[in-house]
């Protein structure tokens, strides 16, 4: 070997032979099954992140100064950084030569992980050097999926410059937890043969041509009204004039653009069939289908994801084959010669080339109206959604049928019936979660984003240590109890999982180190005298309950320490070989037990917006969440299969309980029996998954926001009112004749007061208000109505006698709250009553804030005939059942809570239901018309942010029909007690601009957020 070799060659060699040595290919384990023993095998965890990470490695160079080759092996140890919110700091040692000689080295160095700058103390020559260090992946994961990476340091001084690599700690295993490729690729169809192979462009007549150009017109400024996009602050008007300008001229309305679009669809291929307008018709519905089907709704299916190519032209030649396929199946030319045949299919394949590549056109425009780019990071025109009215025509989704079906083939995730919800407000989540614990029988998991222990002041967090101690350790203790009667035969298993950013942000590792370890746990992390006693009492009663337990005798402690415990998984660890990832996070927040195939009216779930902790709870937070039970929930158990799956958990890894069970032949039936009892609210949970990968609740928002009818209402609560593309659909879907009605806190009333968070939620809901103002014209011309709502409350969420009073009188004060909600005088002066006679029970006193935050996550679509069953008396009885379910919530009894059963609620025995009533007056007003009521109402984790759109993991819950109506009086109620600015003046007084003095620099903040 030579001494070139000997000195740069080694030390790489070594690092690779040990770097393999560390990551021996994976080891095949079977799936455990459930055993006769009380104590089910322990199963596999992620577990908690270790304090500081550790690299290794080695590098060769070259030093100037001293004249002399220079290699060293180094390692050393760093502080774990999960997002850009903190220096990292890194302590290292070196050994290895310079020259001839022997040489070491120790320093610190502070910086982000891919840069970092300090000094190092050399042993040889007893200097202090300073010194750079940069390191980047070769590629995603690692060149050797090791997590491995390239590293290059400079120190000026000696005139020094060494490349080496950087490796993790041998023999720790590496889970890469992000995916290699970042975008989804549109697939390609292949073009084979004579019989696959697609006519050539062909030349059509005058009048043709004219009517194709007056129809991909109208295609192009359809899609610039669904997905419109608006400068900010001043730069609004001229982003927005084009548009304006175009509406008033004559006949360029949204409706008139897609009029035109579809009859002249129908012109043209009746001209081509040299038939009636009927014929033309007949045949334009198959090419939309067509273009549906094989363009439309696969392109927006990877909304919010980066797609490969960014266009729509691979579906272009997918939709033409299959286009060319239909006409040879279509019966509309058996009466012409075999002469016209040929020319009427030459034309009519001419025709749908020309939508296809208008189409294909249209999304490289929508990719390049949402493109930016920030540093390192473009967002690759994920942001792109092509107009789904190019193929849908609105009687064909005028029913809650059709309409539920389009939002189950968008999202992939499908509306199921049979089952049933409960709305949850306030601090009711934190409730139905212990219960949902003590109750679990098998096993019981949580996806949330924030586990407190520790409040926002640094003092103990009363609601995270209420978890372990009235759900965790009270769920053990009667499990044991349970195993004793002969009633289960094993513990439940518990799983938690928490996504490490927040789990960092929040300190959470004291109380989740005591989740892990029930049994024998050290002391808790509890500096309130009074939650550390409960806690030790659970623990003592614990204890002795384990003791005194027949079945759990003999068992030894390591067993009991695995059983008596909460399986943490702390998913998407800091990875700094995957460098745009680590801003993406998992948000999710759901909770769910004991569901399984066979049974589809087993186990239960719950949806929110909130955390778990005293930062959640106490009368000055306004939030919501869902309960569900029933058919839905198969899927959300293999959705979080895939979440464990996409963390590089094995597939023989994954728990038991989570592991996919057969359905068993009469699962219809079951379903059936379920709906005969009752059960029959339709229910989609959609999910985002973390980084890319799919986003199909962004799907199934944004195809509601596009379908959205003329006289529809559209309602949306959100604390992160950040998303201007978001707020380009509710402004294109209030210039359809949508009534749009965005609610976004003020400064003192939103949960993030950071500066950036305040400065972007300013400007983008100002955008919507200068929409307001700027289209007030044509907007009312088209039917609709933009009002852009702040809310800004300073009575407790928990005040209903004050909230009702401020309700009545918002719909005298704005009336056009008084026009969506024409209650019955009746319902009026009942509410009056009941204002008058409620006494307030407050919720848990908490002194985190002042003024009442605004955290929903709320939404609700309804047509104009649906929301007409407020104009009902028979509101009168749901209102005083929902009253009195609020007011024994508050004082802390047990109810039956907020489920569709109000929909069964009479005046007497002869009364219709609201719903029957409803029913009745469309039916007497106009025959069918009933067909037009339809429903939605999401719910969950998302926020109406670019986060929540594209980057993170978000969970969300659609229900539709009836049932949604459960939510609808408190959607009520806010909209009546939030401020409805009506000039420039009334805005900039609620919600003051910043003077731009934190806009450091705009895309890069907006990046984040």
């Amino acid at each position: 070997m030579t001494r070139f070799e000997a000195r740069f060659v080694l030390p790489l060699a070594i690092v690779v032979c040990v770097q393999a040595a560390a990551h021996p290919a994976d080891a095949q384990e079977s799936s455990s099954v459930r055993p006769a023993s009380p104590v089910l095998p322990a199963p596999f965890s992620l577990g908690q992140p270790a304090r500081p990470r550790g690299r290794w490695g080695a590098l060769v160079g070259y030093s100037w100064e001293r004249d002399a080759e220079t290699s060293r092996i180094y390692a050393n140890l760093q502080t774990s950084m999960p997002l850009l919110s903190a220096l990292d700091l890194t302590a290292e040692g070196a050994i290895g030569n310079s020259g001839r000689s022997l040489d070491g080295a120790v320093g610190a160095y502070v910086g982000i992980p891919w840069l970092k700058f300090g000094v190092e103390y050399d042993f040889l020559d007893r200097s202090l050097p300073f010194g750079v260090i940069a390191e980047f992946a070769l590629k995603r994961g690692g060149l050797f999926r090791s997590g491995d990476m390239v590293r290059i340091d400079y120190r000026p001084a000696r005139q020094e410059l060494l490349l080496g690599a950087s490796l993790r700690f041998p023999f720790q295993e590496y889970r890469m937890t992000r995916p290699r490729q970042r975008g989804a690729e549109i697939p390609r169809a292949e073009v084979n043969g004579p019989r696959t192979a697609l006519p050539d462009s062909v030349t059509l007549p005058e009048d043709l041509e004219r009517e194709l150009r007056r129809i991909t017109d109208a295609m192009e400024w359809i899609d610039r009204l669904v997905t419109p996009r608006f400068g900010p602050g001043e730069s609004f008007e001229a982003s927005a004039r084009p548009l304006r300008d175009h509406i008033r001229t004559p006949g360029h309305a949204f409706a008139d653009e897609d009029s035109l679009y579809h009859a002249g669809l129908d012109a043209a291929f009746a001209t081509v069939l040299q038939g009636s307008l009927a014929s033309g018709r007949s045949l334009a519905l198959v090419a939309e289908r067509v273009m549906l089907e094989e363009m439309l709704i696969p392109f927006n299916q990877l909304f919010g994801q980066q797609k490969e190519p960014s266009d729509a032209g691979r579906l272009a030649v997918r939709a033409r084959l299959a286009f060319e396929a239909s006409l040879e199946e279509w019966g509309g030319f058996e009466e012409m010669s075999a002469e016209d045949t040929s020319r009427a299919k030459r034309h009519a394949s001419e025709i749908f080339r020309r939508l296809t590549s208008t189409v294909t056109r249209v999304s490289v425009a929508a990719t390049e109206r949402w493109r930016e780019r920030v540093l390192v990071w473009t967002r690759f025109g994920e942001l792109a959604w092509l107009p789904l009215n190019y193929g849908l025509r609105r009687e064909q989704y005028d029913t809650q049928e059709e309409w539920d079906a389009l939002l189950s083939l968008l999202s992939d995730h499908p509306f199921t019936t049979a089952n049933t919800v409960k709305y949850l407000m306030f601090e009711q989540f934190h409730l139905e979660l212990k219960r949902m614990i003590r109750e679990t029988e098998y096993y019981q998991v949580t996806v949330v984003h924030d586990f407190r222990g520790v409040d926002t002041g640094g003092g103990t967090d009363i609601y995270g240590w209420d978890m372990v101690v009235d759900g965790y350790l009270e769920a053990f203790i009667r499990a044991i109890e349970k195993l004793d009667r002969g009633e289960i035969d094993s513990l439940p298993q518990f799983f938690l999982i928490l996504d490490e950013h927040y789990y960092r942000h929040n300190d959470s590792r004291g109380i989740i180190t005591y989740l892990q370890n029930l049994w024998d746990p050290a002391e808790p992390p509890v500096s309130n005298s009074d939650v550390r006693s409960q806690v030790a009492h659970a623990q003592l009663r614990l204890q002795e309950a384990v003791q005194a337990s027949p079945s759990l005798a003999g068992l030894s402690a390591d067993a009991l320490r695995g059983a008596l415990a909460v399986n943490v998984n702390i998913t998407n660890p800091f990875d700094p070989t995957f460098l745009g990832d680590n801003l993406m996070r998992d948000h999710r927040k759901l909770a769910v037990r004991d569901v399984f195939e066979e049974d589809p009216g087993s186990g239960v779930a719950i949806f929110t917006g909130q955390g778990i902790g005293a930062h959640y709870n106490g009368s000055g937070w306004e939030d919501r969440s869902i309960l569900v039970r029933g058919e839905a929930l198969a899927q959300l158990k293999s959705d979080l299969r895939r979440l464990l799956l996409r963390q590089s958990v094995k597939p023989d890894e994954v728990p038991t309980y989570l592991q996919p069970r057969p359905f068993p032949e009469d699962y219809r039936e079951r379903c059936d029996r379920l709906r005969e009892a009752g059960w029959n609210t339709p229910v989609s949970i959609p999910m985002n998954v973390t980084g890319y990968g799919s986003k199909s609740a962004s799907v199934l928002k944004a195809t509601m926001y596009n379908l959205a009818h003329p006289g529809s209402r559209l309602l949306s609560f959100d604390s992160l009112w950040l998303s201007e593309f978001w707020a380009g659909m509710f402004i294109g879907a209030a210039l359809r004749g949508v009534n749009a009605f965005p609610v976004a806190p003020t400064p003192v009333s939103a949960p993030s007061a950071a500066g950036a968070t305040l400065h972007f939620l300013r400007e983008n809901v100002d955008a919507m208000f200068r929409a307001q103002l700027y289209f007030a014209r044509e907007i009312e011309r088209a039917g609709g109505r933009l009002r852009v709502g702040l809310y800004n409350e300073d009575v407790p969420v928990d005040d209903l006698r004050k909230r009702i009073s401020i309700f009545i009188e918002g719909t005298r004060r704005d009336l056009f709250i008084g026009e969506i909600f024409r209650l019955d005088p009746s319902v009026t002066e009942v509410l009056r009553q009941i204002a008058e006679g409620y006494t307030d029970v407050p919720l848990v006193a908490l002194r985190l804030r002042s003024h009442p935050r605004l955290h929903l996550k709320n939404q609700l679509f309804g047509t104009k005939e649906a929301f007409e069953l407020v104009s009902l008396p028979e509101w009168l009885p749901v209102l005083g059942v929902h009253m009195e379910i609020r007011r024994r919530q508050l004082n802390g009894e047990e109810t039956e809570g907020l489920t569709p059963a109000l929909l069964d609620v009479r005046r007497d025995s002869a009364a219709l239901t609201l719903v029957e009533a409803h029913r009745e007056l469309l039916r007497n007003r106009e025959p069918g018309s009933e067909a037009r009521v339809i429903w939605t109402w999401t719910i969950g984790s998302m926020n109406q942010d670019h986060r929540s759109l594209a980057l993170d993991g978000e969970a969300l819950v659609a229900v539709g029909a009836e049932s949604t109506i459960i939510s609808f009086i408190d959607f009520m109620f806010i909209l009546a007690i939030v401020e409805w600015p009506e000039t420039r003046e009334d805005f900039d007084a609620l919600f003051p601009p910043d003077g731009g003095g934190i806009r450091l620099h705009y895309d890069l903040l907006k990046s984040l957020l």
